[in-house]
């Protein structure tokens, strides 16, 4: 084993959302995220399981557990992380339903492991699946913890002993970008206009498109899983280069059609969309003090036309990211909820925010997730490397509807977590393939020329 470490103390505090990423895991979706990885090789499972053990004093909050408490919760380190069996292998030519059970499988911080990791061990390769609690990262969390895994594993390749800095002090406040804004007039203003406009559009007027799900048990989890390989990749980028607009935009406007074909909303119903925003945008290094959730939404409301053409979704679109980009996008929420929830005890935050979710559950939109690209360079080991890996959002609950992307070089990974209980899987594939669709039917010549992200 390491060195030993440098003290960790019993028990760390806790941050003003984590009440409220528990009240979400009750009612609007199971906050488990996953990193999916298909290496060239095999891995060392032995060196695996020692840099995984190794992590959790490098990042404290991986080997903790959730405490609930009635003023305030917080972070207990865990007495066992060396007897913890933290990565199983299973061998298998054909990984596809023991993946999906691993996956749908629930985890808990407040009882289990923070980390669980899958080797799927087929004759010439393996593949692996990360999964992590949602109360200690957001997507850009799970890409640093794995980021960090494979330095402690190629340090330990190389017969070296991490040295190992116990992170006890970093940052993990979800406003802990506040400090690098211009939050001076004309900002203010701007920051809480931003506010006004977010609650604006996500309940004005208190009328919404959704899927008409039945509120059935949550069981039969699954995830649906669809890649865009790299012709189309292109395709994309080439496209929304010669509209003015992102390679987001378009993906957005796909699945704002896509949505619209599969919900056939009733008129002057308004057109919106619930996407996450990543938070790290406003950080000079785009780092975060720790692995944390550093993610906040922004919604879209298009009108109530989805537009005669594909070029006229998108040119909503463009102009309503445009105006947001302008605004503080993602920072709405940050206006108030930070001074609410650090004044208000624990337990009537849990009470609250449970309620208020249950109470806009009708109201809420569909939604869309880009989890941005994973860094290629950085999951390479000596003697192998990564072919390809994605990211998972959160299951949804119905009548929540969840599209998460992830970018890997060229190839971005479509995913759906959702229950059978409620909605099958032949209408999930079929949403996704009106997306694909959509995106297929641009008419731009695919060229290899064309520069990658």
């Amino acid at each position: 084993m390491n060195a030993e470490p440098q003290h960790i103390p019993p028990t760390l505090p806790s941050t003003f959302i984590e009440p409220t990423l528990l009240s979400m895991s009750e009612t609007i979706g199971d906050i488990v995220m996953h990193c999916v990885m298909q290496l060239d090789t095999h891995i060392d499972e032995a060196l695996l399981k020692r840099a995984v053990r190794l992590s959790m004093d490098a990042e404290p909050i991986v080997g903790c557990t959730y405490v609930e408490g009635w003023w305030r919760g917080h972070w207990r380190r865990r007495t066992d992380l060396d007897t913890l069996t933290l990565v199983q292998v299973q061998h298998t030519e054909d990984p596809t339903e023991t993946l999906q059970t691993f996956m749908a499988a629930p985890l808990d911080g407040r009882h289990q492991p923070m980390v669980d990791i899958l080797v799927l061990r087929q004759s010439t390769h393996d593949v692996i699946c990360l999964k992590i609690d949602h109360l200690i990262v957001d997507a850009g969390g799970i890409k640093d913890y794995v980021y960090m895994l494979f330095d402690l594993y190629r340090a330990l390749q190389a017969g070296n002993t991490p040295h190992i800095t116990p992170n006890i002090d970093g940052n993990r406040e979800l406003d802990q970008l506040l400090k690098h804004l211009p939050l001076k007039w004309p900002g203010w203003h701007l920051f809480w206009h931003r506010t006004i406009k977010d609650i604006r559009q996500f309940f004005l007027p208190l009328r919404s498109w959704h899927a008409n799900l039945p509120r059935r048990p949550r069981e039969q989890r699954r995830y649906a899983i669809r890649v865009i390989e790299p012709p189309l990749f292109r395709k994309l980028k080439r496209y929304g280069k010669q509209h003015g607009a992102t390679v987001n935009d378009v993906i957005v406007s796909a699945y704002f059609r896509a949505l619209y074909a599969f919900l056939q909303p009733k008129k002057r119903v308004p057109l919106r969309m619930m996407n996450t925003v990543d938070l790290r945008r406003y950080l000079p290094t785009r780092q975060t003090g720790a692995l944390c959730n550093n993610s906040l939404f922004s919604y879209l409301n298009i009108g109530y036309d989805i537009g005669d053409s594909f070029e006229d979704t998108l040119g909503k679109v463009n102009s309503f990211m445009q105006t947001l980009k302008q605004e503080y996008i993602g920072l709405g929420d940050l206006a108030i909820l930070p001074k609410a929830l650090r004044v208000m005890p624990h337990a009537l935050s849990r009470k609250l925010s449970k309620y208020a979710f249950v109470l806009v559950t009708k109201l809420y939109p569909p939604a869309m997730t880009n989890m941005g690209q994973i860094d290629t360079t950085q999951l390479s080991f000596h003697g192998g490397a990564v072919e390809n890996a994605f990211l998972t959002a959160s299951i949804l609950y119905p009548p929540g509807i969840l599209l998460g992307i992830s970018g890997f070089g060229e190839q971005l990974t479509v995913t759906s977590g959702f229950c059978e209980t409620a909605i099958s899987r032949e209408q999930i594939d079929k949403l996704i393939d009106l997306f694909i669709q959509e995106l297929d039917s641009l008419t731009i010549p695919d060229t290899s020329s064309v520069e990658t992200t």
